[in-house]
Formats: C-alpha cells, structure tokens, sequence
C-alpha cells in the first residue's frame, strides 16, 4: 500500500515513513533507511522522521549513522524521547 502511494504522491513524506515502517516491520532494513532518508530529504524538519531513519541504521547495523540521524532528532525536538533514550542507550548522550 505504502509502495502504490509513493508512487502516486511522490512528494509526501508521510507516504515514505509509512514504507520505512512497513519495511523495517518485514526486516528489510536498508530498505527502510532508504525509505526513511526520502522521508527526510522531503520533511528536514519533521524530528520523527530522523528518529526513525537512526532506528532503521541501527537494525541495520550502522551505529554510526544512527547516532548522527538520532542526533539530528534532538536538535529539531530537544523532546523527542525516542531520540534521547536511543542516544544514551549507545552511550552518545
């Protein structure tokens, strides 16, 4: 569903955050940081999103960028406890 409506709205985040879900759900994980780097690149501001995008680094194993996506949340949402708890949990806090 979420594959038919990225391609009928290219241009909607929400659409690509709903496949980055879906995909992460299914255990494709470089599928859902793919998802979820359009995600972003559409919605720059939307803290959710890069909270997301470091989510689907980590199940992918990619420490590295997690913490930079997660990061990224923090500094658009100082709130954003998924972010914050994502952080201390890899000791970047």
């Amino acid at each position: 569903a979420y594959e038919q409506a990225t391609k009928l709205n290219p241009n909607h985040a929400g659409s690509f955050s709903g496949l980055g879900a879906s995909r992460l759900a299914a255990g494709d994980a470089r599928g859902a940081v793919d998802a979820y780097m359009r995600a972003v690149s559409l919605a720059p501001s939307h803290s959710g999103y890069f909270a997301a995008l470091g989510r689907a680094y980590m199940t992918a194993g990619d420490r590295d960028n997690a913490v930079q996506a997660y990061q990224r949340a923090l500094a658009l949402n100082p709130e954003n406890s998924a972010a914050r708890n994502a952080l201390a949990q890899l000791g970047a806090l």
